[in-house]
Order: C-alpha cells, then sequence, then structure tokens
C-alpha cells in the first residue's frame, strides 16, 4: 500500500525469523556434525585396540579422530553462528584440538625418530635387525 506522506506500508500477519547469517539452520546440518563425532568416537575406540608396538597405527587413528572432531567442531561453530557465546566456546574448542592435535603430531614424529635411531643403533653388518 502506498501511504500519503510518501512512504509505503505494509501489514501481515506471518511470523518470519531473521538471522545474521540469512540461513536457518536445517537437520542436515546437526545430522552432519553428530556423524563427524560418531565417526571420531569409533577412530579413538579403535586406537585402543593396538599394541604399544604398532604405535603408528594407534597415534594414526589418534590423529584422524581428533581431526574429525576438529570438523565436528567447526561446523558446530558454523550452526552456532547465532550465538556469540556459543561462537566464542567453540573457538576455544578448535584452538584446543588444534594444540592438541599439534601435540599428536610432535609425539608421532620424536617416536619415529627414536624407532629409527635404534634401528640404525641395532644395524649389523648388512642386515637389519626387526
Amino acid at each position: 500500500m502506498f501511504c500519503f506522506d510518501g512512504a509505503y506500508s505494509y501489514s501481515n500477519t506471518g511470523n518470519y525469523e531473521i538471522t545474521t547469517t540469512g540461513q536457518k539452520v536445517s537437520l542436515s546440518n546437526i545430522v552432519i556434525v553428530i556423524a563427524f563425532l560418531v565417526v571420531g568416537i569409533i577412530l579413538f575406540i579403535l586406537g585402543y585396540t593396538f599394541d604399544r608396538e604398532k604405535w603408528i597405527l594407534k597415534t594414526g587413528f589418534y590423529v584422524f579422530s581428533l581431526l574429525m572432531c576438529l570438523l565436528a567442531i567447526n561446523s558446530g561453530s558454523i550452526i552456532a553462528s547465532e550465538s556469540l557465546g556459543i561462537s566464542n566456546m567453540s573457538l576455544t574448542g578448535l584452538i584446543l584440538i588444534i594444540a592438541v592435535i599439534s601435540l599428536m603430531m610432535l609425539y608421532l614424529f620424536i617416536t619415529w625418530m627414536i624407532q629409527t635411531f635404534k634401528q640404525l643403533k641395532n644395524k649389523e653388518s648388512i642386515r637389519w635387525q626387526y
């Protein structure tokens, strides 16, 4: 409608949700985050099945589990971008997960170097001791 003072007048009784991102969170986004968390938990549990001698596989499963949790936290922070408190909390979670992944990679590198030095020390004339 056009009013006499030159402004438009619009009357509608419908309720509209206006978000800061302009998009509404759907159920599929939440299912994806839950799937990332479930896969991360499964990988973490599989890491416990290996012995200490198979440290490469054990640490690999732990790192992949942390990466899946990183994806879940990142996706959750995108979904929760509406709330400032949840957004700050997810940013803290992202920083924490990245720090833990860095420590796990450092552990993997140090353990690999120790095993390499042990193998070089146990080397006999031509053949390697396994």
